[in-house]
């Protein structure tokens, strides 16, 4: 989205990125609606793409609400990457690469639902997301105007650019693994925990729903979500986590 953002001039910094920051010093330096209201009020920011933990304070009438979405086990794989290029750049053979089992345990589950669900979830320890939660989860992102698939992305943007008043080519999907000659450390596919993405997939299958336009008084989870979803309420605090990341400190993740 930052790419997409500057191709039609439009840039935002760290500095001013309206995602929870440690400091709440963007978007009205508050998390209210009346602080969101008044900052609108004062700045040509119209769009929130979210990429960092939200605010508990939505306002629909004010800005547009952007996420893109993807298949979860591939987003871990793609960041657990990422933070392997970095290490590598930045201690050469002294690199110490993690091996992908060893990293995503000692991550948050259920990445890109924890970011929608935002403040709320900060704390919340690993796989105990409550069914409420979750369902004040997708209660937000019924109210982003655009969600875009990944898998998706080419023929989505199009669709939101036109909303925009953007440029309709939609800038290209690049995929730094397969840019940069390296050997990253060997995992098997299936070497993961259900748990770890069952809301994300969830929430993907909806922006899939609205994709397909299908609309929300029509919309029903399949059987094999529902059933993840009912498993992981029931049994995720049977794993005894005590923080997001059910480790005495989190992997590195950037």
């Amino acid at each position: 989205m930052c790419g997409a953002a500057s191709l039609n001039r439009l840039r935002v910094d760290k500095k001013h990125n309206c995602n929870v920051q440690l400091d709440q010093r963007c978007c009205g330096f508050a998390d209210t609606l009346e602080a969101q209201q008044r900052f609108a009020a004062v700045t040509f920011y119209r769009f929130v793409a979210n990429e960092g933990d939200m605010y508990e304070a939505m306002d629909p009438e004010h800005y547009i609400y952007i996420v893109v979405l993807r298949n979860s086990q591939d987003r871990y794989v793609s960041h657990w990457k990422h933070v392997c290029r970095e290490l590598q750049k930045s201690q050469k053979e002294k690199a110490v690469l993690p091996d992908f089992a060893a990293w995503w345990q000692a991550q948050p589950d259920n990445w890109s639902f924890r970011k929608i669900c935002g403040t709320r979830c900060q704390t919340v320890p690993k796989f105990q997301i409550t069914r409420d939660l979750f369902e004040y989860t997708l209660d937000r992102l019924r109210l982003f105007d655009h969600i875009l698939l990944l898998e998706h992305w080419e023929t989505m943007y199009s669709t939101m650019a036109k909303s925009l008043g953007w440029k309709v080519v939609a800038p290209k999907v690049q995929n730094r693994a397969n840019m940069i000659n390296m050997t990253y450390p060997a995992f098997a596919s299936n070497d993961w925990d259900p748990f770890m993405s069952v809301l994300d997939d969830a929430l993907y299958e909806y922006g899939v729903a609205r994709y397909r336009g299908i609309f929300d008084d029509e919309f029903l989870f399949s059987k094999e979500t529902s059933h993840g979803l009912e498993t992981y309420f029931t049994m995720g605090f049977e794993r005894d986590c005590e923080n997001p990341c059910c480790a005495d400190s989190c992997s590195k993740y950037r």
